[in-house]
Parts: C-alpha cells; sequence; structure tokens
C-alpha cells in the first residue's frame, strides 16, 4: 500500500473502533496506534502468541492482508479461540478491482488479493457475520493505457460488477450467524410476483401461473397481504406437482421494491418477474427457456406488444418502450455478478434494467406470437433518459464490428417531408 492508501485505512479503522477500548492490532504501524491511543485506546501492538492476544483480552482485533495470506479460515479460526468477544476489523486489497483486473491484462502480476466472497466465507466458518463494510479510496497510478480507454474498461468492469470500483474493502465482523441466503437451485425458474393491495387482479395472474405448462416452478409472491390472505390466495397453488411457493412481506408502493425484496428470496437458476394482473398464455415460460437451453445467450425475450423490429436492437426496444421485465427471463448461471435488482423510485427502472442487461448480453430473441397481456401500457424509453439516469457512469455496450459498421436504416419519406415542412413553418 502507498501512503495515501495507509492515511485512508487508518482513519477509516480508527473510525470503526471508535473511542476507549481495547484493541489489539496485528501488524506495526505507529500513526495507527497513535490514532487508536488518541481516542483513548488501550492498544496491544503486534502480538508474538495466540496466547499474548487471549491474555489481553481485546474488545476489538484490527488485522491486514498478511494475516490471512497463508490460510485465511485457519487464521480466522484461530482468532476467535484466542479472542472470541471480539470484533475484528479487516482490510483486504480486492482481488474482483478494476486495478488488479487492468494489471493482470497488461501482463502485470497484481498484489495477492482477496475475493470478498472468499473473506465472508472464511469469517463465517470461524463465527463471525459482517456488520459493516467500507471501500477504502486508493488514489489512481497510472498504466500504459490512455486515459479514455482505460477509463472506459474501468467502467465495463464496473458495469459487470459495481463493486469493481473497490481497489480494497475494510470489514468488521461480529460474533453471530449470518443470515442463511437462498441456495441456488439448478434448472429451477423463479418467478417473482409483484402485488399491490388488491387482491382481484392477483388472483387472475395466479391462475394464469397455474396453468403454465413449465415445471419446476417456483412462486414467490412480494406484497403487504397477510399471512391469512397468503395462504388462501396461494392454497391452490400449493396442492401443485412440481410448484413451490415463498411469501414476502413487502408492503411497498413501488413496484421495484417489491420485486427486489422477492428477488432476494428466489433460489432458482431462472429468474422473471410479473405484476400483479398480467396474463400469460400456457407457453410463456417453457418456450423462453427452451430457447436458453438450446443456446448460449444469458436472457430470452418474448414479445410483449405486437410490433417489434424483427431483428434485436437495444434502442429499437427502448424506443419501442419493449422493455416489460415480464417479458424476459434470466439465466443466472450466465450473468455472474451483474445486478439484475431494480432502481427503486425511479420512473425508468425497468427501461434502466434492460438496458444495463442488454449492454452486456445479447438475448435470445426470436420474435414469437405476443404471449403477454399486461395491464401495464408500453411507454417510450429513449436513450438519453437511461444516459440521464446513468449519467456518473454512462453504459458501455458490447457489440460487434459488424454493428458498427451497419449502414443505417433509411429514413421514410413522410418524415423527412414532416421534417422539411417543420422547418419552413419556423423560418416564416
Amino acid at each position: 500500500m502507498n501512503a495515501q492508501t495507509v492515511g485512508d485505512v487508518r482513519t477509516l479503522v480508527t473510525r470503526r473502533v471508535g473511542l476507549k477500548r481495547k484493541v489489539a492490532v496485528l501488524g506495526s504501524d505507529a500513526l495507527l496506534v497513535q490514532g487508536l491511543q488518541t481516542n483513548g485506546c488501550e492498544v496491544l501492538v503486534d502480538p508474538a502468541s495466540l496466547t499474548e492476544i487471549s491474555a489481553f483480552s481485546p474488545q476489538v482485533v484490527v488485522a491486514f492482508d498478511g494475516f490471512a495470506l497463508e490460510d485465511g479460515r485457519s487464521a480466522f479460526t484461530m482468532l476467535a479461540q484466542a479472542a472470541p468477544a471480539a470484533e475484528v476489523v479487516f482490510s483486504f486489497a480486492h482481488a474482483g478491482s478494476a486495478t488488479a483486473l487492468l494489471a493482470g491484462l497488461l501482463g502485470e502480476t497484481p498484489p495477492r488479493a482477496f475475493a470478498e466472497s472468499e473473506v465472508t466465507r472464511w469469517l463465517s466458518s470461524a463465527g463471525y457475520v459482517v456488520s459493516s463494510r467500507d471501500i477504502v479510496v486508493v488514489p489512481h497510478v497510472a498504466t500504459h493505457l490512455s486515459a479514455d480507454t482505460e477509463s472506459a474498461l474501468r467502467q465495463l468492469f464496473e458495469q459487470l460488477n459495481p463493486d469493481a470500483a473497490a481497489d480494497r474493502l475494510l470489514v468488521v465482523a461480529k460474533r453471530g450467524a449470518a443470515p442463511t441466503a437462498a441456495e441456488r437451485t439448478s434448472g429451477l425458474l423463479s418467478v417473482v410476483i409483484s402485488s399491490g393491495p388488491d387482491r382481484a387482479p392477483l388472483e387472475g395472474t395466479l391462475a394464469s401461473l397455474l396453468g403454465q405448462q413449465q415445471r419446476p416452478l417456483e412462486l414467490v409472491l412480494s406484497s403487504g397481504f397477510t399471512l391469512a390472505q397468503t395462504d388462501a390466495l396461494l392454497a391452490k397453488a400449493r396442492t401443485r406437482a412440481g410448484l413451490t411457493c415463498v411469501t414476502v412481506d413487502c408492503a411497498s408502493s413501488d413496484w421495484a421494491t417489491r420485486c427486489n425484496a422477492g428477488q432476494a428470496r428466489a433460489s432458482g437458476q431462472y429468474l422473471a418477474f410479473i405484476e400483479a394482473g398480467d396474463l400469460l398464455t400456457p407457453f410463456h415460460y417453457s418456450t423462453l427457456l427452451s430457447q436458453l437451453s438450446q443456446g448460449t445467450r444469458a436472457w430470452a425475450l418474448a414479445a410483449a406488444q405486437s410490433q417489434l423490429p424483427t431483428v434485436f436492437s437495444v434502442s429499437g426496444w427502448l424506443q419501442a418502450g419493449a422493455v416489460q421485465r415480464q417479458s424476459s427471463v434470466v439465466d443466472r448461471d450466465r450473468t455472474a455478478t451483474l445486478p439484475l435488482t431494480f432502481a427503486e423510485n425511479l420512473e425508468g427502472a425497468e427501461a434502466l434494467r434492460f438496458a444495463r442487461l442488454a449492454a452486456l448480453f445479447e438475448p435470445s430473441w426470436a420474435a414469437p406470437a405476443v404471449t403477454i397481456e399486461t395491464l401495464a401500457s408500453p411507454t417510450s424509453s429513449g436513450l438519453e433518459a437511461i444516459a440521464h439516469a446513468m449519467r456518473t457512469r454512462p453504459l458501455r455496450m458490447l457489440t460487434t464490428l459488424s454493428e458498427v459498421l451497419k449502414s443505417p436504416t433509411p429514413p421514410r419519406l413522410r418524415d423527412l417531408v414532416s421534417a422539411r415542412m417543420k422547418s419552413f413553418s419556423k423560418r416564416r
């Protein structure tokens, strides 16, 4: 770490440790120790053994990369035995950072780093749960790339995984058990149903889902209904073979918030969304999953309206407003760390998610007949609106040379005449 990075780590560590606590620092950093002592902390510096740590009985243990280099799992397990009541403050280089990825691409050996999921597993196996997480600010170091090219690559990495912006991370872990996350089930389709307070639209949608030919199928109902109400609504579904039901308590008036809450509980390899009131033909999902299984694409699209371009293009779909979440199924095993959540309380949330997906993953699209009947009418969602929503990090598109060189579609004569007439009228 360079001096500025160390300074940022010291600031974060001192802030996270707090005032007047017993702190064991696994390392020797005079300025960090001084900062902790200024806060009234009693500090044990660079203890020689676990026995010395145990005798000191710290409330907080501060550790850095070197602590976990040889065997992170064993290191945290032994630390938990030596200081069972202590919090752990651990700062480490992030293996998934854009800086580390660029170093590898440019033929340099990146410094030893850890994946955040790796560190979380080590802590969990030792009986810790992460209670807070900070990104450590690291100054930019020039590469042998032009600034514009490097910026574009970094944005592309961050688009696939927002955490790529973090060169270093700092986590605080406390003793306890983390909530069990839903385990991914291969071959299972999870349909997240977002519903407002009205039961009638939901009843129609549930009936439509029960008629789906796709099995196995998981229905994740995200709503504000009471337990008794959801039991009554899902009673018939729970009797069907190959169909499971999950309920999520989310009374938000924002459909995106309900969808995100439901997605967190969905366990299927395949993920789809639907809103109460939407109706589907019986082969809607089975057709989309067949498209995915026969190819290598990460998501498949169905027709949400009758007039769509026969060839998929992001701009064409956005301009046509064909961005409804109900029209797609995503294979989560093929999208890696790309966030599939919706921007909450944002008017263009569907279009934004659609564009983020399409920017990196071209969908499977076969121009089928319309298989969705939705209460929501399509709205135009131009690229300008998406660019505004992502003004700090504009979308970077993956495309082919043939797409770049493709001749633009010739304008319609009627549009040219209309534009000329408007121009003429303004001159008068």
